[in-house]
C-alpha cells in the first residue's frame, strides 16, 4: 500500500488504550505489518518495523517496558496485559467508572456515548455480564439537568430501552434543539452580565433561515462562523463601528473597566449575574476548557462573548476578624470580559449575601463573615487581603535555620555533616555552620546543661544489637498531653540508633521494651544479645526477666549507684532533655508538649552525624543516607489544608496550626490546631519558619482519653499518638512531597550533644 497520506494518532497514555489500539492496528494493517505482530517468527522483517511503529507511538513513561521486548508481538500483548486486565480490581474500577459516569461542560452527545461505550466493551471484556440496555440506563443517569425533561419521558415510556443505540438519536435530537434562554430574553433592556450558559451555538437567524446551524460561533469582526473576533486573521473593523447612541446604556461588563477608581483586577459582587466570571487565565486554580467553540454568554442584549472553560479560583479576602480564603467554583473563562465577577445568587446557592446599611455587601457562612465587598462607583468591589500578608512564605534556608530544624545540634556537628555530605536536602555550606559558632543561641543556652560528661564504657560493640543500652528519664514537672510522665529511651551500642517512647507510668517499660526488641530484631535481621540498664525496680522485675529469657538476652545491670556504667543511656536521656528544652524554649509552646519535642528531638538526632562512626545512625543503620529537606522548625507556624471532604463551599481552604513533629509510619506532619488545641494529622502544609505559636495556643479538653478521630482523607484528630507502645517501622522509602521524605525509626534512640558528635 501507498505511504503517501500521513496518519496521526495520539500517543499511548494511561486514558486512550482502547482507541489507541485500534488505531495502531488499522495502521499496522494498511502498511501489511500486522502480521509481525500475530506471528513475529513467520515474519521477522514486518515484526520489526510494527514494534518500531508501536514505539514510536506511546508515550515516555512506556518505552522502558518497550525497550525490553524484542518483537512487536511481545509490546502488543505487553500494553493488552497492562490495560486489559482481567483481574477483579480491574472489574471493580471499570464498574466505578460506569456508575460515575457524568456529562462534561460542553461535551457533545456523540462523544459522551462514545466513552460510555468504551467503559462498557473495557468491562465485557474482562468476563463481567453486562446487558446493552443497562448502558442505556447508565448514560441516561449521567445526564446534565438540561436533559431533564427528555429523561422523564424515556423513564415513563412503556416502549423498552433495549439499548443506548435506542436512544441516541432522542438524545441527539434533543441536543439540537436544546436552547436555554431564561425569560426568554424577557431581560431585554437588562444591563446586567447575564449568562445563558446552555443557549446552543449557531442558533442566531439569518435572513429568517437557521443558515449557521453546525458552523459554530459567529466573528462579530469579519461575520463569517467557525471562529470568535479575537480569533479572526482578518483586519480589525471593529474599532469602525458606530459609537452606541447618546443616553444608552452599555453592557455592565463594559462599564466596569472605565469605572474611574476601580482596577480591572478587581473582584465585584454583582447582583444580575448568574455565573461567576473572569477573562483573567492566570486567576485559575483549576480550569477544564470547553471542547468546540464554548459556551456563550450573552450581557443583556447589547452584546455576547465565549466561555471556554470553567473551573475554580481562590481570594484572599480582608474581613473584619482578620483573613479568609474563599474559593469560587464553576467561574467562567470568558476572554474579553472587561471585569471579574461574583454572582450574587450563585452565592446564595451557599452562603448569605447582606447588603449593609454602611454600604457594604457582606457574604455569611456558618454566621462567620468571609468576604465583604465595599460600594465604590455603583459597583460593590471585594476586600482583598494584603499580598504581604500571604501566607505562602518561604523562609531562606541559612545555617541558623538549619541549626533549629535540626533540633538545635552543635554548628560543628552540622558543618561535619554537611562537609561529609552526609545527609540530602540542606542548602547551606559548612562555613556558614562554623561562622555560628562566635554567635549565641539563646534558646541553646537556657535549654542545654553543662555538666561533667560520663566516662564511656569499656565495652565496645562489633555487630548490630549486641547490645543495647535502656534508661527511663522522669518523672517530667508536668503531664504531657497524652498524660504521659515519663519516656523510655534505647540505644544501640553499635549503629548508635536510638529509640523514645513516652509513658504514662514505669509499669509500661516491661510492655514497651518487648516491643521495641521485636521491631529492632525485626528490621534489623538481627537478634538482640544482651541489655544494660541500671538496678531500678522497672527493670528489675519478672515480667522483664520472662520477656528477656524468651528471647536468651543477658541483661546486664550497672552496680549500686553507678549510673556511670551505663553512660551511653545517661548521656542520651541528658541530651534529649537539653534540646527538648531549647525547642520549648524557641517555641514558646507549653511545657505540656515536652512528650512531642522529645521524640522530634531524638527523630533529628537519627538523621545528624554522632561521634562514634562520624555518621548518621539513619545512614548506619539502613545503608542509606537521610534526606532532611522536609525538616522544619519545631513551632513554626504551619497552615494545614482543609480537605475539599471536610469543608463547606466558601470556607477558608485552610487553618492556622503550629509544627509539632514528625508522624510515625506516615509520610505526614504532626499539627496542634489554634482553634481548638487538637492534635492533626496532614500531608498538604505550608509552613512560615519566622512566625512560632508565641505558646498561645490553648491545648484541647480531655485530651487523654487516646479516641481517634477521622477527618477526611490522610488526617486524624486525635490525642499523643507517639505515646504508648506503639513502635513506628524502622524504614520508609523517601517521597519527595511537601511532607516528611521519610518517616521516624522505632520512637526514635536520640543521641546528640558533644560526646556524640
Amino acid at each position: 500500500m501507498a505511504d503517501g497520506y500521513k496518519v496521526h494518532i495520539d500517543k499511548l497514555d494511561v486514558e486512550n488504550y482502547r482507541t489507541w489500539s485500534s488505531k495502531i492496528k488499522f495502521l499496522l494493517t494498511s502498511k501489511d505489518l500486522w502480521n509481525g505482530v500475530e506471528d513475529p517468527v513467520a515474519h521477522p522483517a514486518q515484526s520489526k518495523k510494527a514494534l518500531s511503529i508501536i514505539g514510536l507511538n506511546v508515550e515516555d513513561h512506556h518505552l522502558g517496558s518497550i525497550e525490553e521486548c524484542k518483537t512487536a508481538k511481545e509490546a502488543w500483548d505487553l500494553l493488552e496485559k497492562t490495560y486489559k486486565s482481567k483481574t477483579n480490581a480491574r472489574k471493580m474500577q471499570l464498574r466505578q467508572e460506569l456508575h460515575s459516569l457524568k456529562m462534561k461542560l460542553g461535551e457533545p452527545v456523540t462523544m459522551y456515548v462514545g466513552r460510555a461505550k468504551d467503559l462498557y466493551r473495557d468491562l465485557v471484556a474482562t468476563g463481567f455480564e453486562m446487558k446493552p440496555d443497562e448502558l442505556a440506563w447508565s448514560v441516561l443517569a449521567g445526564l446534565p439537568k438540561s436533559f431533564s425533561t427528555l429523561r422523564t419521558i424515556l423513564e415513563a415510556s412503556e416502549s423498552t430501552i433495549s439499548s443506548v443505540d435506542a436512544i441516541l438519536p432522542k438524545l441527539l435530537v434533543h441536543e439540537q434543539g436544546f436552547e436555554e434562554s431564561p425569560k426568554e430574553k424577557g431581560g431585554g433592556g437588562s444591563d446586567s452580565a447575564v449568562a445563558y450558559v446552555a443557549r446552543r451555538k449557531g442558533k442566531e437567524k439569518v435572513h429568517g433561515k437557521d443558515e449557521s446551524r453546525g458552523k459554530g460561533p459567529k466573528c462579530y469582526n469579519c461575520g463569517d462562523f467557525g471562529h470568535i473576533a479575537r480569533k479572526c486573521s482578518k483586519p480589525d473593523r471593529r474599532e469602525h463601528k458606530p459609537e452606541q447612541k447618546k443616553g444608552g446604556k452599555p453592557p455592565k461588563g463594559v462599564a466596569f473597566s472605565v469605572i474611574e477608581g476601580v482596577s480591572t483586577d478587581e473582584w465585584l459582587v454583582d447582583s444580575g449575574s448568574s455565573q461567576h466570571l473572569t477573562g483573567d487565565k492566570s486567576l485559575f486554580e483549576t480550569l477544564e476548557m470547553f471542547g468546540g467553540s464554548g459556551r456563550e454568554f450573552t450581557f443583556g442584549d447589547k452584546g455576547t462573548l465565549w466561555a471556554e472553560g470553567s473551573g475554580s479560583v481562590e481570594l484572599r479576602c480582608a474581613t473584619p476578624t482578620g483573613e479568609s480564603l474563599v474559593t469560587l467554583q464553576n467561574v467562567m473563562y470568558v476572554p474579553g470580559v472587561a471585569a471579574n465577577l461574583i454572582s450574587v445568587s450563585k452565592a446564595t446557592e451557599v452562603a448569605s449575601v447582606l447588603f449593609k446599611e454602611n454600604g457594604n455587601c457582606e457574604l455569611e457562612v456558618d454566621g462567620e463573615v468571609v468576604l465583604v465587598a465595599r460600594k465604590v462607583k455603583g459597583v460593590y468591589v471585594v476586600n482583598r487581603a494584603e499580598k504581604e500578608t500571604c501566607f505562602l512564605v518561604k523562609k531562606p534556608e541559612t545555617a541558623e535555620l538549619w541549626h533549629r530544624r535540626l533540633g538545635h545540634a552543635g554548628y560543628e556537628n552540622l558543618a561535619k555533616m554537611v562537609q561529609g555530605d552526609l545527609v540530602e536536602g540542606v542548602g547551606v555550606k559548612p562555613s556558614a555552620f562554623r561562622a555560628l559558632k562566635t554567635s549565641v543561641c539563646e534558646p541553646c543556652i537556657m535549654g542545654k546543661q553543662t555538666r561533667l560528661p560520663f566516662p564511656e564504657s569499656d565495652s565496645v560493640s562489633t555487630e548490630p544489637l549486641e547490645l543495647v543500652h535502656m534508661d527511663v528519664c522522669g518523672p517530667m514537672p508536668v503531664a504531657s498531653v497524652g498524660g504521659s510522665r515519663y519516656f523510655a529511651t534505647f540505644l544501640d551500642d553499635y549503629r548508635k540508633l536510638s529509640v523514645v517512647v513516652p509513658m504514662k507510668q514505669k509499669s509500661e517499660v516491661a510492655k514497651v521494651t518487648e516491643h521495641v526488641i521485636n521491631r529492632l530484631e525485626l528490621q534489623s535481621g538481627k537478634q538482640l544479645k544482651s541489655v544494660r540498664t541500671d538496678r531500678g525496680k522497672e527493670y528489675v522485675n519478672k515480667a522483664l526477666e520472662d520477656v528477656f529469657g524468651d528471647k536468651g538476652t543477658v541483661h546486664e545491670k550497672s552496680a549500686p549507684y553507678s549510673a556511670e556504667q551505663n553512660g551511653s543511656a545517661e548521656r542520651l536521656n541528658r541530651d534529649l532533655e537539653g534540646k527538648t528544652r531549647a525547642m520549648l524554649e524557641d517555641s514558646g509552646l507549653a511545657k505540656e508538649l515536652w512528650a512531642e519535642a522529645v521524640v522530634t528531638a531524638n527523630y533529628t538526632r537519627n538523621r545528624t552525624p554522632v561521634s562514634a562512626h562520624g555518621r548518621t545512625p539513619w545512614e548506619v543503620f539502613f545503608g542509606e543516607k537521610p534526606n532532611v529537606g522536609h525538616m522544619r522548625v519545631f513551632g513554626a507556624r504551619a497552615f494545614r489544608h482543609v480537605p475539599k471532604q471536610r469543608r463547606r463551599k466558601l470556607h477558608p481552604v485552610s487553618e492556622r496550626c503550629v509544627f509539632v513533629g514528625y508522624e510515625p509510619d506516615s509520610k505526614a506532619y504532626r499539627l496542634l490546631r489554634d482553634r481548638d488545641g487538637k492534635l492533626i494529622i496532614s500531608r498538604d502544609v505550608i509552613f512560615d519558619e519566622g512566625i512560632g505559636g508565641d505558646g498561645v495556643v490553648e491545648l484541647g479538653s480531655d485530651p487523654t482519653d487516646g479516641s481517634q478521630t477521622a477527618e477526611g482523607p490522610g488526617a486524624q484528630v486525635h490525642t499523643e499518638a507517639h505515646e504508648g507502645p506503639k513502635v513506628e517501622s524502622l524504614r520508609e522509602s523517601d517521597a519527595a512531597a511537601r511532607a516528611p521524605e521519610d518517616p521516624r525509626p522505632p520512637r526514635a534512640l536520640s543521641q546528640t550533644g558533644q560526646n556524640e558528635g
